[in-house]
């Protein structure tokens, strides 16, 4: 639901199984953590930044007294609280900024003027400018693909069971079946496909905080 873009949907079964979490695990649990996480994700994606800090700063309070301030899950958590806070920081440098009635003035080049069509690099968006560098850089387009692995298993009744977890949260996977050096057949469970690599070490790091799962970023 929530790589779908359906927020709305993926917020409301993330708050039914945040609060199974509660019932069940208990409010304190380690575990509990992770479906804190979850909801906090959709929040921001919905704008709602306050809520999603509140369970940030809930998720981090519960992780660093059960596992330490130095586990990787505390790192995690407070890159997400710090987003939330610059995105309300934002939100109320734009309200004081509509209540003095001061308009912020964007800066405008020399040779611009009023009636000028915008430059074709003002409407790119994110990924079209990396793009655009990545082609100016190099002068050719890497066709190398990242994935993230999340195991290679012998049976594939295991890869089917990691495979299905990974799907009721909404990841992107698949099974590849290869035969090994030694003749053994594996069963690779693989999630997504990028064509940066810097953006499969995030989702890696996203399923190792939120599903407890050991992966790692590998080439297609």
């Amino acid at each position: 639901m929530y790589q779908q873009g359906k927020y709305n949907e993926a917020a409301e079964l993330a708050e039914r199984a945040l609060k199974g979490a509660d019932e069940t695990l208990g409010p304190y649990n380690p575990q509990t953590t992770i479906f804190l996480n979850n909801l906090a994700v959709i929040y921001y994606a919905q704008a709602k930044y306050a809520e999603a800090a509140a369970l940030y700063e809930r998720a981090l309070g519960i992780t660093e007294q059960s596992l330490g301030p130095g586990h990787p899950r505390v790192k995690s958590l407070l890159e997400g609280l710090e987003k939330c806070r610059q995105k309300l920081s934002m939100q109320e440098d734009i309200e004081d900024s509509d209540e003095s009635g001061e308009i912020a003035e964007l800066p405008v080049s020399p040779d611009s003027s009023p009636r000028a069509e915008p430059k074709q690099e003002q409407t790119l968006t994110d990924v079209g400018r990396a793009i655009k560098e990545s082609i100016s850089s190099s002068g050719n387009i890497s066709h190398k693909l990242y994935t993230v692995q999340v195991g290679a298993f012998r049976n594939l009744l295991s890869a089917k069971a990691i495979q299905d977890r990974l799907d009721k949260n909404g990841y992107d996977v698949s099974i590849t079946t290869v035969t090994a050096e030694n003749g053994d057949t594996l069963h690779k469970v693989q999630v997504g496909e990028f064509s940066e690599r810097k953006r499969a070490e995030a989702l890696s790091r996203e399923i190792t905080t939120l599903m407890g799962l050991d992966v790692f970023v590998t080439t297609k």
